[in-house]
């Protein structure tokens, strides 16, 4: 709940709008890891997919056949999809850390869950900017992509630039969004919480592009000098908005005339590449700093 409203203040802070309302599944064993399929909206009449629609009533009936087939418990179990169906998840959140359960620290758990709900951010920026199914459209493609690669997928798979794309913002708003919770409120000046804030942004700043078709994103170091790494660029979006790089990412940054709305903008269109994502950004924000944008963004590699 905390979580949720945190993003809002975050929205708000960068005038980004919020999603109306999320229903959110949360356990520790039934989701094998956070998402944000926004079925509740990409299956809505007006705003959604139609051909998410379609391929989901198949789906929905074939399971309907097959569960009434299990003896003396078919019927229950209809029911119960019934009433699944009824609370379908916009986001799924796993907290459980591993086989002996909660493991993970709050910190982890929060930068996923502000991860998840900056997705649901960048769905309704979509929804926003096409309301008559086009985001939807967008969200389900990727969804698939995902379910058919067991994640991310390989840099070259097709359809993996636009999951590169989703991600980065997430990546970016996540661990910007982290840092901002522990800069404010009860944290503030807290010198533990503002070791975690920084560390937030560094992982950010210091991550290393990794364009190995197989290694999308994974942490390297421990603790205050973890870092990304992968074909994802998870600090290309932070990249835009600060100054300066760290000499041994062998990024050289020379952008710094963007400000998160300014990146938001540029994510309200269904961007399949990361270059069309770069032209959008462009093209939102008056072409700021065009020859820098382009060099950076070649140097992650797109």
């Amino acid at each position: 709940m905390n979580a949720v409203w945190d993003i809002d203040q975050f929205n708000q802070q960068n005038n980004i709008a919020s999603f109306p309302r999320l229903k959110i599944w949360l356990s520790s064993r039934i989701t094998s890891d956070a998402s944000t399929p926004m079925l509740n909206y990409v299956l809505a009449p007006g705003i959604g997919s139609p051909e998410a629609q379609a391929e989901y009533t198949i789906v929905s009936g074939i399971l309907d056949k097959l569960l009434y087939l299990v003896p003396y418990a078919g019927q229950a179990l209809v029911v119960l999809k019934r009433v699944l169906e009824m609370n379908k998840p916009d986001v799924t959140l796993r907290y459980g850390g591993g086989q002996t359960g909660n493991t993970l620290p709050s910190r982890e758990i929060y930068n996923t869950m502000i991860h998840e709900f900056s997705h649901a951010t960048h769905y309704w920026g979509l929804v926003q900017q096409q309301p008559f199914g086009g985001g939807s459209q967008y969200w389900w493609n990727n969804a698939k992509y995902v379910i058919a690669n067991g994640g991310y997928g390989e840099r070259n798979n097709n359809g993996a630039e636009r999951t590169a794309v989703i991600e980065a913002w997430g990546f970016f708003a996540g661990n910007t969004g982290n840092a901002f919770k522990y800069r404010n409120g009860v944290f503030a000046g807290n010198t533990t919480a503002v070791n975690i804030a920084a560390d937030e942004v560094r992982q950010l700043e210091n991550a290393v592009v990794d364009n190995s078709r197989s290694i999308s994103t994974f942490f390297n170091g421990p603790g205050f000098t973890s870092y990304y790494r992968g074909w994802i660029p998870c600090g290309m979006l932070h990249d835009f908005t600060d100054n300066g790089e760290d000499p041994f990412t062998n990024i050289n940054d020379n952008v710094n005339a963007y400000n998160i709305n300014g990146v938001f903008r540029g994510l309200r269109f269904t961007n399949n590449t990361v270059q069309e994502y770069r032209q959008q950004l462009l093209n939102q924000n008056g072409n700021l700093q065009t020859n820098e944008v382009n060099n950076l963004v070649g140097q992650y590699g797109f």
